[in-house]
C-alpha cells in the first residue's frame, strides 16, 4: 500500500468513526423521530389516562407536606384526614403485593361505589362517631385500592405519549386548584376543601372504573421477566427527587412565606407552568430526550437553594426562589415518573413495580415525620441538600452510564415501548426487511456472510443480495462501517 493510499484509508476510518459518534450522540439526545405527540393518545386508554390524573389530583391536593402546609395551611385539615393518609399508605402496597392486577383493577368500581356511598353519608347526613369512623376508614382504604389500579394503568398500560401528557396535566391541575382555593373557599360551605376534591375525583373515577371492569382484556398480566440490575438505580433517583420536591422545598418555602409575610404560591405556580412549558418545548421542537432533563431539574433546584440563603434580606429573591423551585419541580416530576413508567412497561417486571409501590409508602411515612422533625432545623437540611446535589453532579457520569446507556433507553423516545432487543427495534425503525434484519444481526454478532447464509438456510448469493441491500439503505459500504454504526447497540 502506498503512502497516499494509507493516508486516505486513515482519513476514511476517522470519518467513519466521526460519523458513528455523531449518530450515537444524535440518537440519544436529538432524536429526529421523537413522537410523543397528542395524536398517540389512544381512545381505549382514556379511562386510565383520566384515572391517573384524577388520583394525582387527590394525592397532591390532600397529601402532606406538598399541598396543605404550603398552599393550604389555613384550611384546617381535621385529624381524620391525617389518619386516612396512613390507611391509604398501608392498603395500596398490600393490594399490589398480594393480589393480581387482573383482579384488583377491574374491581376498582366496587371501591369507588363504596367510597361514594360513605362519603355522601358523612358529608351530607348527620351520623354518629362510630359510623363516621367506619365510613372514613372505608374511604381511605378504597382510595388506596383506586391508586393501586390507576398506578398499574399508568405504568403497565399507557404508552409513552399517554404517560407524558398525563403527567403534564396531573402536575398542573392540582396546583391550579390549590392556587384558586382561597377564591372558592366561601362557596364550599359545609364541606372541607379536601372532601370536595375527593368527591370530584370519585365521581370522575366512577366513569373510569366502569371502563376498567368492561374492558378487562386491556389489563396485561405482568410477570417476573429479567430486570437489568443497573436499571434499579432509578429507584434512588425517584426518591431523591421526591424528597427534594415533596419535603424540603415546601418546608423552605413555607418558612420564607411566614418570615416575610409574602404570597409565594403564585410565584411557585408560575414556575411550575414555565417548567411544564419548557418540557413541552424541549421535547416538541428540539426532540430532547425526556430522560436527559433530570440534570436540568437538579440544576434549577441547586440554583434555588443558593438563592434561598440571602433571600431573607431581599424583597425580590423569595419570589424568584419560589419560581425557580416550581420550575425544578415540574421538570423533575415529569422526568422521574416518565422514566420509571416506560422502564416498568419495557421489562414487564412485577417485582420492580411492587417494590416501587412499597418503597413509596415507606418513603411517605418517613417524609411526614421528617418534615415535622426537621421543621426547626431547616438550615442544616439545606446545607445537607446542597452537599447531596454536589455529590450527584460529581457522580453524574455514573448515573448517565447506568440510566441512559442501557437496553431500555431507546424506548424513551418512541410512542410506546417495544419488547424486542434494542438492536432489533432500531433495525426495524430503519425500514429493513425481515431478512435484511436477520442478516444484519448475524453480521454484527461476528459471523461471516457464508456462515450467515448457512444459518439462515439460504444461498450465499441471496445472502449477499440482502447484505448489499441493507448497506444501501444504511448509506454504508463495508462491514467496518456497519460495526461502527451499531457499536453502541452491540455493546449494550
Amino acid at each position: 500500500m502506498t503512502h497516499a493510499n494509507h493516508c486516505r484509508c486513515e482519513r476514511g476510518t476517522l470519518l467513519i468513526k466521526l460519523t458513528a459518534t455523531v449518530r450515537r450522540w444524535t440518537g440519544s439526545v436529538l432524536r429526529p423521530d421523537s413522537a410523543l405527540g397528542v395524536s398517540s393518545i389512544r381512545r381505549e386508554a382514556l379511562p386510565y389516562f383520566a384515572g391517573w390524573i384524577l388520583i394525582l389530583t387527590w394525592l397532591y391536593v390532600s397529601f402532606l407536606p406538598n399541598g396543605a402546609d404550603f398552599f393550604l395551611e389555613s384550611a384546617g385539615f381535621p385529624g381524620y384526614e391525617r389518619a386516612s393518609i396512613y390507611i391509604w399508605l398501608i392498603v395500596c402496597p398490600l393490594i399490589t403485593t398480594f393480589v393480581k392486577a387482573s383482579r384488583y383493577v377491574p374491581a376498582t368500581v366496587f371501591s369507588v361505589v363504596a367510597a361514594l356511598i360513605c362519603f355522601i353519608g358523612t358529608a351530607f347526613f348527620s351520623a354518629g362517631p362510630t359510623f363516621l369512623l367506619i365510613a372514613r376508614t372505608i374511604i381511605a382504604a378504597a382510595v388506596g385500592h383506586i391508586f393501586a389500579a390507576c398506578g398499574y394503568g399508568f405504568f403497565m398500560i399507557l404508552n409513552n405519549a399517554e404517560k407524558f401528557f398525563s403527567m403534564i396535566i396531573g402536575i398542573f391541575l392540582p396546583k391550579l386548584i390549590m392556587l384558586v382555593f382561597p377564591f372558592l373557599a366561601e362557596s364550599l360551605r359545609g364541606i372541607s376543601f379536601s372532601s370536595f376534591i375527593l368527591l370530584c375525583c370519585l365521581l370522575g373515577m366512577l366513569f373510569c372504573s366502569v371502563s376498567f371492569f368492561r374492558e378487562r382484556a386491556l389489563i396485561p398480566e405482568v410477570g417476573n421477566q429479567p430486570f437489568p440490575k443497573p436499571a434499579w438505580s432509578i429507584m434512588a433517583m425517584v426518591f431523591l427527587i421526591l424528597a427534594f420536591n415533596d419535603v424540603i422545598v415546601p418546608l423552605l418555602l413555607l418558612q420564607m412565606k411566614i418570615a416575610q409575610n409574602k404570597p409565594l404560591e403564585i410565584w411557585y405556580f408560575g414556575g411550575i407552568v414555565l417548567g411544564l412549558l419548557l418540557v413541552l418545548l424541549l421535547q416538541k421542537y428540539l426532540q430532547l430526550n425526556i430522560c436527559l432533563m433530570l440534570n436540568l431539574s437538579l440544576a434549577f433546584m441547586a440554583v434555588g437553594f443558593v438563592l434561598s440563603m440571602p433571600a431573607e434580606t431581599s424583597d425580590v429573591l423569595p419570589g424568584i426562589c419560589a419560581a425557580d423551585f416550581g420550575l425544578a419541580y415540574a421538570v423533575g416530576m415529569v422526568n422521574i415518573y416518565y422514566l420509571a413508567g416506560f422502564m416498568s412497561k419495557k421489562f414487564r417486571n412485577i417485582t420492580f413495580y411492587r417494590a416501587g409501590i412499597v418503597l413509596s409508602a415507606v418513603y411517605y411515612f418517613l417524609a411526614f415525620f421528617t418534615f415535622r422533625l426537621f421543621e426547626k432545623a431547616l438550615p442544616v437540611m439545606v446545607v445537607g441538600v446542597v452537599c447531596i446535589l454536589i455529590a450527584f453532579f460529581a457522580l453524574s457520569p455514573v448515573f448517565v452510564k447506568l440510566l441512559y446507556s442501557g437496553e431500555w433507553i431507546d424506548d424513551s423516545y418512541r410512542p410506546d415501548v417495544t419488547f424486542e432487543s434494542r438492536l432489533r427495534a432500531r433495525l426495524r425503525e430503519l425500514n429493513l426487511s425481515p431478512k435484511e434484519t436477520e442478516v444484519c444481526e448475524l453480521l454484527l454478532r461476528g459471523y461471516t456472510l457464508r456462515q450467515t447464509a448457512a444459518m439462515l438456510e439460504i444461498a450465499y448469493s441471496t445472502a449477499n443480495t440482502y447484505c448489499t441491500s441493507l448497506y444501501r439503505k444504511l448509506g454504508i459500504n463495508s462491514r467496518t462501517e456497519l460495526t461502527l454504526l451499531f457499536k453502541e447497540y452491540i455493546e449494550a
